[in-house]
C-alpha cells in the first residue's frame, strides 16, 4: 500500500513541479534561476508544515503518498545541482554561489518556518 501511495503521490508531485518549472522557465534575478528555487523553498516549507501535522497524526495513510511521493518529487535537489553547475561552467560564478547560498538557506529556513507554523 505505501508504495502504490508514494508512487502516485510522486506522480502527482513531478507533475506539479514540471508545470510550475515551465512556467517559470527563463526567469531569473542576476542570472540565478527563479523557478527551482521557487519550487524548492515552496516544497520544504509544506515538506515541514505536513510533518509536523503527521507527528500529531501517525497513523495516516496519507504519510507516505504527501511527504516522499508529492513533496519528494515536486521538490528537486538534482536539477539544483546541474543549475548550479550550468552558471559555473557559464562564468556566471558569483550567481552559482548566490544559488547555493540561497537555495539552502530559503530551503531550510522555510522548512523550519513550516514545521513551527505546523
Amino acid at each position: 500500500m505505501n508504495l502504490l501511495a508514494v508512487a502516485l503521490g510522486g506522480a502527482l508531485g513531478a507533475t506539479v513541479r514540471y508545470l510550475v518549472a515551465g512556467a517559470m522557465q527563463g526567469v531569473t534575478v542576476a542570472h540565478v534561476p527563479v523557478g527551482v528555487l521557487s519550487i524548492n523553498v515552496v516544497g520544504s516549507f509544506l515538506i515541514g508544515l505536513a510533518w509536523a501535522w503527521f507527528m500529531r497524526h501517525e497513523d495516516s495513510p496519507w504519510q507516505s503518498f504527501v511527504l516522499i511521493g508529492c513533496l519528494g518529487a515536486f521538490t528537486t535537489y538534482s536539477t539544483f545541482a546541474w543549475e548550479t553547475v550550468q552558471l559555473w561552467r557559464d562564468g556566471w560564478r558569483a550567481a552559482a554561489v548566490a544559488y547555493v547560498l540561497a537555495s539552502n538557506t530559503l530551503a531550510i529556513g522555510a522548512a523550519f518556518l513550516g514545521f513551527r507554523l505546523g
